[in-house]
Parts: structure tokens; sequence; C-alpha cells
């Protein structure tokens, strides 16, 4: 149900009443500065209509994060309207902390945040945000925010300054040239992963996040078409001002080379060719190699192995060092015979690849180390060939090893 104008009127004296009857009533000059916080009039945004709309919501979330601060031992000073600075105001009142509150309601979609600074410092302490719908069911949203941020303030307040683990009090600039690059906390593609904004002239301020003082975080940078940036911030003292480095276009393409199991005095050369950049692609994969088993007398049996296919990447993405995949396929296997006596020295056969699995580890961005496990199939083609209906190898996987290249 949408709340009518007059309604949210009503609401709203309703719920600035009751606040100004319980905030009003505290003793704010007993309270130590570091409990005492400064609290202006919501900031409410859009039109008129609209802003009638935001009322009573943003009375709810003033009234709530009052008596959730109050609850934890704070004091609050009311202000009637909103100064504009609000700072300067606070520390007018000796007054360590001070709290903005901003909603809006458009479309029938309400969003709200809360957000708790230092009067002295400037510093962003605490703060929460949310969006849904703008009726009856935002009010314990609202509610949930409120008690979030007055504990975070808390936790803040009572830490020692010296605490290894006290969260940071400022938020984290991220300078790039990629105009709309968004940046995530977590891997793009992941559904958990949260966006924290989008690049905009060069520059993204994120939201605030009580990280750890002294740890390091990993920002992801992406945009369509480039290869994702992981940028690992240290959090210090200072504020960190990270410039990420230009983009590098996507990947659609990478080289391979190795040699595997039985098939050492050769090499096996191979081309990828991305479908789904990073994910799935098309293999084609040679290997020429002798056959040979350095016993006097004896003559090395040439072959060349051609296998093309498909494969994709099975789980964690391209910006994971370590990554796993497989690979289905049909091969075409040429023998050659180099024994001059012999009556034949040319055989064709045909191989099904059902099997191949590999595994990546990336040593640099743009080369990793492969690892691979595999069994081939033939169906048999004794007519043309040198191998009947069976597992290539009597059924003993073949090992592989190498390297590939990003291009």
């Amino acid at each position: 149900m949408r709340l009518r104008p007059s309604f949210a009127a009503a609401a709203a004296l309703c719920f600035a009443i009751a606040w100004n009857g319980s905030a009003g009533a505290q003793d704010v000059g007993s309270r130590p500065p570091e409990r005492r916080i400064f609290l202006p009039a919501p900031v409410l945004e859009g039109d008129a209509g609209e802003r009638v709309l935001a009322e009573p919501f943003a009375a709810t979330l003033r009234s709530c994060f009052a008596s959730a601060a109050e609850a934890r031992g704070f004091a609050l000073a009311v202000l009637p309207g909103s100064p504009r600075d609000p700072a300067a105001e606070a520390r007018n009142f000796n007054e360590n902390w001070y709290a903005r509150i901003f909603v809006a309601v458009r479309n029938d979609r309400l969003s709200y945040r809360i957000e708790v600074y230092s009067s002295w410092s400037g510093d962003l302490v605490a703060a929460d945000s949310f969006s849904a719908y703008a009726g009856p069911t935002a009010f314990p949203l609202i509610d949930d925010s409120a008690s979030r941020v007055a504990a975070r303030l808390a936790a803040y307040v009572e830490l020692p300054d010296d605490a290894p683990r006290r969260p940071v009090s400022y938020r984290i600039t991220v300078l790039s040239p990629d105009e709309g690059a968004r940046v995530t906390l977590g891997p793009p593609d992941s559904k958990l992963s949260i966006v924290a904004g989008t690049v905009r002239d060069g520059k993204l301020v994120l939201p605030y996040y009580p990280f750890a003082r002294g740890s390091t975080v990993r920002l992801y940078l992406s945009r369509q078409g480039r290869r994702t940036e992981i940028l690992r911030v240290h959090l210090g003292e200072a504020a960190p001002i990270v410039a990420a480095p230009p983009l590098e276009a996507q990947s659609y393409q990478d080289l391979f080379v190795g040699t595997g199991s039985g098939r050492l005095l050769g090499i096996q050369v191979g081309y990828r060719r991305y479908i789904a950049p990073q994910w799935v692609f098309l293999f084609v994969d040679d290997h020429l190699f002798a056959g040979y088993d350095f016993l006097p007398g004896s003559s090395p049996f040439l072959h060349e192995e051609l296998w093309t296919g498909v494969g994709s990447y099975l789980v964690l993405g391209p910006e994971s060092p370590f990554r796993f995949g497989a690979e289905v396929g049909l091969g075409y296997l040429f023998s050659y015979s180099t024994v001059p006596e012999a009556q034949r020295r040319l055989y064709f056969d045909i191989a099904l690849l059902p099997v191949y699995l590999f595994f990546e580890y990336s040593v640099t961005r743009n080369a990793a180390l492969w690892m691979s496990i595999s069994s081939a199939f033939s169906p048999g083609t004794e007519a043309s060939g040198i191998l009947g209906r069976e597992w290539i190898g009597n059924g003993t996987p073949q090992l592989g090893a190498g390297v590939v290249w990003r291009l």
C-alpha cells in the first residue's frame, strides 16, 4: 500500500512528537563528548510531493537511531533544522559525533542512508543504507539499520586507540582511467560479491565499510571487454587513494606448449579460441613425437596426433590463480614407420577424447603452468590404422604438463 501525502504528513507529525519527547529529555551535558551525538533534521530528497511521502520514514529512522544510541549510552543534541555545516554546529555543542539522515521516495521505492561522522576529523565512522518498497514493511528494516549504525558507533568508541583491529574511519578512493568500470568486493561474476560503485569522471569514492585497520582488502575493477584488475589495498592510518592501471583488453586466445607421458620424445603445441572469454573455448592440439625403446637394432615410430574439440573452465573465475577445467574432442592420429623394409609405413586412426581434465596455476598475468590427465578411446580402424577397438595405452591415463600463454 502506497503512503498518501495526507497520511504521510500525519504519520510524520506523530513520529516527530514521539521522538522529541524521548530524545529531548536526555541530559546531554552530563555525558562525556565521546558519548554525545549531534542529530540535525533528516534531509528529504526529491520534489515537494516526494518529500511529503518520505517524511514518516525519515522520522522513524531518526527516532529509531535515537533510541538505539541512547540504549548504548549515548546522548543526543537535537536540532529542528538541517545546518549548512553540521560538523561546525556539532563542535559548537562540544559533540564528538554528528549524524546525517537522507531519505527519498520515488516510484514507490524508498531509499535511505544514515551516516555518523567525527565532528573534529570529518571521518565517517558508521553508516548503513537500504532500499525497499515504500510501505509498512519498510519500518522493521529501518529499525534494523538504525540499530546497526548505533552498534558500529559504540564499537568504534569503545575500542582503544591502539587496538590492532580497530575499524577504519575513512572511505577508500579509487582513481581509474576506465570510465564506467565497476568496483566490487569479491569477483565481479560472483553472486556473493558486493558492488561498491562505478567509476565516474575517473574517480570512485567507495561507501563506508568497517574494514579492520592494518588489514589488506582486495577490490576488483572490471569492465566489459577488459580484463579484471585486482587492487590490493592496505588499510593504515590515512585514507588510501588507489591509482588503478588501465584495464587490459580481454584475452580471446591462448597458446600452450608441453609434453606428456609416452610422448617425451616430442612436443605438444595447442591453440584455444574463446567463445565465452576466459571460460568456454574451441581448441586445436597437435602432438608430434617418436615412439622408441632404445634397444639395439630398433627403429623409431613417428606419430602426429591432431586433436580438436571444445573445453571449458569449471570452477573459479579468471581472477583466481588456480583453475580447473575439462575438454572433449576428436583425434586424428597419423603414424609413420621408419623401418625401410616395412610393407606399410603410413597409418591413420581416429580416436575419441571423452575424458580430458586439466589444471592451471597462473605464475604471471599472462602465463600459467598446466597439468592434464586424459584417456582416449579408439573405435577401431584396422583397415587404415594400427589401433583396434580399445582405450589407447591399455587404459592407462595420459599425463601432460607445460606452459600456457594468454594472447
